[in-house]
């Protein structure tokens, strides 16, 4: 297997990875610790964001170099950004 196909296996690894997280979080904040849907999806989304960044960048990309800002606020612009939509949606239904 090339080294660029065992790369998008580990980008999709992480993915699946970080949205079990997601899910995990959901349920406990939910169940366990009886937060409203919405609030525990933001920070449900938050848990997973964070596991997703870290396995991308070192595990999948293979990206041993110190954390830089711009390489983290875009990042986080996104995650921000889906967080958003999701406790949104979920809010809706």
């Amino acid at each position: 297997m090339s080294e660029k196909h065992e790369r998008m296996l580990r980008v999709g690894l992480a993915g699946v990875l970080a949205m079990l997280s997601d899910l995990c979080a959901l349920v406990f904040l939910v169940e366990k610790q009886h937060l409203q849907v919405a609030l525990a999806a933001l920070l449900a989304a938050g848990v997973g964001a964070v596991l997703s960044f870290f396995l991308n960048k070192y595990w999948a990309f293979r990206d041993f170099s110190p954390i830089r800002i711009a390489q983290l606020s875009g990042f986080a612009t996104v995650a921000v950004g889906s967080a958003l939509l999701v406790t949104a949606c979920v809010q809706l239904l």
